[in-house]
């Protein structure tokens, strides 16, 4: 058991890893706007007099406006996500196993408490991502 939980460690700390480049990917492409080819011209509705003013502007301006980029997930944010789960995985595994050998939970020495301290930040991104 003791060799499983040493395992654990550092397979869960690369998924953290990549978990986190993806993030950065992810946040590149919003940044630099999703390059699409428009393969059709966006129809635009007829009002044919009936509406005016800021009704039709604001209807237009949504037609023409596509989705919203920060709203929008894409595949790397999806990869993103399921490597941070998997890494938090490994990581609690990895403590739980350890807690079960000595027998304590992870206040007895700083690797046992850092491990149990790191995986908090990640456990509110993988819960907040999940709300979407």
């Amino acid at each position: 058991m003791a060799e499983l939980s040493s395992i654990l460690f550092p397979i869960g700390v690369v998924l953290v890893a990549l978990a986190f480049a993806a993030h950065v990917g992810h946040a590149v492409m919003l940044a630099n706007g999703r390059r699409v080819l428009a393969l059709a011209p966006v129809q635009q509705p007829a009002y044919a007099g009936v509406v005016t003013g800021s009704f039709v502007t604001n209807q237009t301006r949504a037609a023409t406006a596509g989705p919203d980029l920060a709203a929008s997930p894409s595949p790397l944010s999806r990869l993103a996500l399921w490597l941070a789960i998997g890494g938090f995985a490994a990581l609690a595994a990895s403590l739980a196993i350890r807690g079960a050998i000595v027998g304590r939970g992870p206040w007895g020495n700083l690797y046992e408490f850092s491990t149990a301290f790191a995986m908090g930040p990640k456990r509110r991104k993988c819960r907040l991502s999940c709300r979407r």
